[in-house]
């Protein structure tokens, strides 16, 4: 996944959303449980990727479609705004600035979505505000090509012929034989 892109996601909400308690990176969708997991640092928003798409052709370019949620989750408490009130005015925020200032390429097909009733008997408030974001995969290079340095050998063995008393037995992969 290209975590560039979701580290400018984590950037941008922090920035716009100083009064939250939490703002992170998610594994995913939530259960009862886990709600009891974050209810102790709210306001917060988890930011997840539920996941990833490349439309065919696939004409070399290397982008894709990325399916993110941020999650926010609100609790009400003494001398604070009303849970749901203040989880409505987050979306709002969040949808204005996806809209509006968002720092990554236009997000596409925005939504948002009442999450609540899997957080009864918890005071929290939770909402889903969706979208798909257009990137570019691998902006992180996977291996790093050092020019001028030779490549060290690979070798390949055989079980049970493996081990330094084998050494013999071995094959060396991409050999340049000439």
């Amino acid at each position: 996944m290209p975590y560039n892109a979701l580290a400018r996601m984590i950037a941008a909400f922090t920035n716009e959303f100083p009064e939250c308690k939490t703002v992170k990176i998610y594994s995913g969708k939530f259960t009862a449980e886990n709600v009891h997991e974050v209810a102790n640092n709210l306001p917060a928003i988890l930011i997840a990727c539920l996941g990833i798409s490349i439309t065919p052709p696939y004409n070399g370019d290397r982008t894709g479609i990325l399916r993110m949620s941020a999650f926010i989750l609100t609790t009400s408490g003494p001398d604070q705004m009303d849970k749901d009130a203040m989880a409505m005015n987050m979306v709002s925020r969040t949808l204005l600035m996806l809209d509006d200032d968002w720092v990554l390429e236009n997000p596409k097909r925005m939504d948002a979505s009442n999450l609540s009733s899997s957080c009864d008997g918890t005071n929290t408030s939770l909402w889903s505000v969706s979208w798909e974001q257009p990137v570019v995969l691998q902006d992180t290079p996977l291996v790093k090509v050092y020019e001028g340095e030779k490549l060290k050998s690979v070798f390949l063995g055989q079980a049970p012929k493996i081990g330094t008393a084998h050494k013999e037995d071995y094959t060396e992969i991409g050999k340049d034989d000439k």
